[in-house]
Parts: C-alpha cells; sequence; structure tokens
C-alpha cells in the first residue's frame, strides 16, 4: 500500500475514527514495505491496550503469578537497556523519559523525588497497567512487573553511577489506584 517511501502519520489519524482523537506524534512516519518508525530510527508497532494486556494475561495464564513476575520484570529491564541509547541521543538521559513517553502515548512517567538511596517514579496511565485492566484482569496487589523492571534498567543505564538494589510498585492502576507508583532502592557503595 505504501512503497519505499515514508507517509505521514496524518493519514492514520484523520482517515480513521479509531485515531481520530490522538494528536500525531512527531516523528512517527510509515517508511519502506509498511514499517513504522518513531524519529526514523525505531521501528514500531500500534497495539491495543486490550491487545497487549490478552498476551500478559496468556503470559500470566502460563507462567503462573511467580513465573510472570520474574519474565515480564527482566524483560522490562531488557527492553529498558535496549532504548537507552536512543532516550540519551534524542531526549538527553533520564529527564526526558517523560517527554518522550508522552509524545509516543506511554503515558505521563517522571522522577518525583530522588533522595540519594531511594528514588520515587510516577506513572500516570502506565500503559501496561491500562493493558492489564483491558484484558480484564483485576488484583489487591500491585501487577505492572514489566514496568517495575523497565524502571530498575532506564535507571541503571541512564542515571550515571546508581546501582538498583530492587523496585518496588507501591501504587497501581490495576488495582484500583489513579496512578501506578514505584519506589526504586539503590546499592549503597558497601552493599
Amino acid at each position: 500500500m505504501y512503497p519505499n517511501k515514508v507517509i505521514p502519520t496524518n493519514h492514520i489519524y484523520n482517515n480513521t475514527k479509531l485515531y481520530s482523537h490522538m494528536r500525531e506524534p512527531e516523528g512517527l512516519a510509515f517508511r519502506d514495505k509498511g514499517l513504522l518508525s518513531f524519529r526514523e530510527d525505531v521501528d514500531v508497532i500500534f497495539m491495543t491496550h486490550q491487545t497487549l494486556g490478552l498476551f500478559l494475561k496468556g503470559l500470566l495464564d502460563v507462567l503462573g503469578e511467580s513465573g510472570f513476575k520474574t519474565v515480564t520484570y527482566m524483560q522490562g529491564r531488557i527492553s529498558a537497556s535496549g532504548v537507552s541509547e536512543f532516550i540519551k541521543k534524542h531526549f538527553g538521559g533520564i529527564d526526558g523519559v517523560n517527554r518522550l513517553y508522552k509524545e509516543i502515548g506511554w503515558g505521563d512517567l517522571r522522577m518525583v523525588e530522588d533522595k540519594g538511596d531511594t528514588i520515587i517514579f510516577e506513572w500516570i496511565n502506565n500503559p501496561v497497567g491500562l493493558a492489564l485492566k483491558a484484558s480484564g484482569i483485576k488484583s489487591d496487589e500491585p501487577m505492572c512487573y514489566f514496568s517495575a523492571g523497565y524502571i530498575h534498567g532506564l535507571v541503571e543505564e541512564l542515571v550515571e553511577g546508581r546501582k538498583v538494589k530492587r523496585v518496588v510498585e507501591e501504587s497501581c492502576i490495576v488495582k484500583g489506584d489513579d496512578k501506578c507508583t514505584f519506589r526504586v532502592e539503590l546499592l549503597r557503595s558497601e552493599d
């Protein structure tokens, strides 16, 4: 349909009801053979919250909660390390993460407090939490393990000289909270 050239994404947004409420993200374009890219150096996909949620729910069903937690947390860490150079190049590091995620529709992720040995992140409209909710998952406990692992990876890759001991999700939109909040506990040099 789009032979070997960049097609403006307003074709998507202006010509379908599904995306008519969205603004066109800066730097998002179709390129060769139908690939969608962001800022020309990262290929991306569009996926509904429900589609991602059903994928995650399938993992939960197959792996059980313990396996799901381990696999998605580790996958979050790996994913963050894979995107960290892009974030450094285009957004200047950890301080630019919020701007990037707002641009691509990944909600509002921000570091709200840095106490030296602990960093607090808030993620409003966390796409993983929204996806889990869209799949029908309900929980009394935080469920955004991928997001916790992702934040773990971001801190280690983008915050100079900081190593993470663990990340604890303290509030979670899957349990009905208005946002996901993550406490990052850092290793001290004597640990």
